[in-house]
């Protein structure tokens, strides 16, 4: 339990640190490109779990 919460900070400090050099750079903001940023993120953090989860799953089978 100790060793997800661990992974989890930093995946979200990660994240953190990329919208605020994102949002440094934002001249104007429009609700459609903090749509597009947060739909990158949150696919980019589903996906990474899950295709470590099916690559583990993988390497059981071999």
């Amino acid at each position: 339990m100790l060793q997800t919460l661990l992974i989890a900070i930093s995946v979200s400090m990660d994240a953190f640190a990329v919208s605020i050099g994102k949002g440094l750079t934002v001249h104007r903001l429009r609700g459609v490109d903090a749509l597009k940023t947060a739909l990158w993120f949150g696919g980019f953090q589903a996906l990474f779990p899950l295709l470590g989860y099916f690559l583990q799953q993988r390497s059981q089978v071999m």
